[in-house]
């Protein structure tokens, strides 16, 4: 019993760490609490994938009308 609980609680603190790091796009075990520069959120990366798809298209749309 002694085993189990103590295999449980380390389980929980190794996937905490590389559960932390893996949702903040970091390598796993990394050091999550030190704080990024600018952290990227979710946000930023659809904003970043918009404008790429709408230039993308628009390039795509200028070539089939030439």
């Amino acid at each position: 019993m002694k085993n189990l609980i103590l295999g449980l609680l380390m389980g929980l603190i190794v996937g905490g760490w590389a559960g932390l790091n893996t949702g903040k796009e970091r390598p796993m075990f990394a050091n999550p609490f030190v704080e990024d520069p600018k952290p990227v959120t979710t946000l930023d990366q659809l904003k970043s994938g918009a404008d790429e798809l709408i230039e993308s298209g628009r390039d795509a749309l200028h070539k089939a009308t030439q």
